[in-house]
């Protein structure tokens, strides 16, 4: 169901599946009914919600044999408080790591906490996965994500330099794309190693997999994760992480030293070390690499995925007894909503929309 904007993907799924576009509506309650509507008429077993506050809140409205999952895949405010919008009304919440699940415990309040649960994402093997062997490296790094400042994509002109003071040949790939990029180019053309680097550009899961195949590290100096995908696609691919350590977050994808490295937040000299240790030794990143690409089979494939969520779906129902509500019901509970995390700002701005 398109809510706010019909992307690219919608074109696609309706191959597969039965889509619904109210992307064209005006913002106003007329549109929650209609999503509630909607949302009734099809009658699933399972609400399935990623960040999305349209079917968040039309939650009052909807018939109790529904069970509404909120997935939080990111650590950020904005995610958990579209997550907690009728809290009361969820079945479950899905983090995929456990600072995320952590984290939503604020928004979501006490009594639901053990609604919460833990969930890594899953990746298609068939698509991400090591082509061979690995005998040596070959000097070739990845970068993969938003080229801005809360992926650390500012630091990889100066861990690039370090690296090809002692590395002439290694070349660092971007794949993405984001603000930074001109930036980045014209450092890069400063400091005399623009050679070493290629922007990509954004590309597909297939022409991420085919670069994450033929690299040896993946490098991300990011300072904000709610799971790391390209990390576990790179482990699968048999490329070796050299990430952030974020408690509760990348070091629960990896453990340091054995299937990748984990490094201190804006720590230049030390991502720089760490890559440099594993271009010069050929048998220590061999040993890296089959360990990160059988740990991430293990760990990340699509069918341990949906066997989790499969056995969250057959949970006991234990919400509070609620009745499918009305839209004057709807009126009454939406206001302690709206003030809940809501500055004068945002109050303001969803007043309009609520009285249209």
């Amino acid at each position: 169901m398109a809510t706010s904007y019909n992307g690219d993907n919608v074109s696609d799924l309706q191959r597969i599946a039965t889509c619904h576009d109210l992307s064209s509506l005006p913002l106003s309650p007329n549109k929650v009914f209609q999503a509630a509507q909607l949302i009734n008429k099809t009658a699933p077993h399972i609400l399935f919600m990623n960040h999305c506050p349209l079917a968040q809140y039309a939650l009052p409205l909807l018939h109790r044999s529904i069970k509404p999952v909120s997935v939080i895949h990111s650590d950020d405010r904005r995610f958990y408080r579209t997550a907690a919008i009728f809290r009361e009304y969820v079945f479950r919440w899905v983090a995929p790591t456990i600072k995320v699940a952590q984290d939503s415990h604020m928004y979501v309040g006490a009594k639901n906490r053990s609604r919460v649960s833990v969930i890594p994402h899953g990746i298609h093997l068939d698509m991400f996965h090591s082509d061979s062997r690995r005998i040596r490296p070959t000097g070739k790094i990845v970068f993969v994500g938003y080229i801005a400042e809360n992926k650390g994509a500012d630091l990889l002109p100066q861990i690039m330099q370090e690296i090809t003071e002692s590395h002439m040949k290694a070349h660092l790939t971007i794949v993405g794309y984001g603000p930074l990029r001109e930036n980045l180019e014209r450092q890069f053309q400063e400091s005399g190693i623009i050679r070493n680097v290629t922007f990509t550009g954004p590309l597909s899961q297939h022409g991420v997999a085919q670069i994450l195949r033929g690299a040896d590290v993946l490098l991300l100096p990011t300072r904000i994760e709610g799971f790391g995908l390209s990390i576990a696609e790179a482990m699968l691919c048999g490329t070796v992480p050299v990430v952030t350590r974020i408690a509760g977050v990348t070091d629960q994808l990896i453990k340091d030293g054995r299937n990748g490295f984990l490094v201190k937040q804006d720590d230049v000299y030390g991502f720089a070390a760490a890559i440099r240790f594993l271009l010069s030794e050929k048998n220590r990143f061999q040993e890296v690499a089959e360990c990160a690409s059988r740990e991430g089979k293990e760990r990340f494939s699509l069918k341990r995925m949906i066997d989790d969520y499969e056995r969250l779906f057959s949970e006991e129902d234990d919400r509070p007894k609620h009745k499918q509500g009305n839209k004057t019901g709807w009126f009454l509970e939406l206001l302690p909503e709206v003030f809940r995390h809501s500055s004068q700002s945002d109050l303001l701005r969803k007043g309009k929309y609520l009285f249209r």
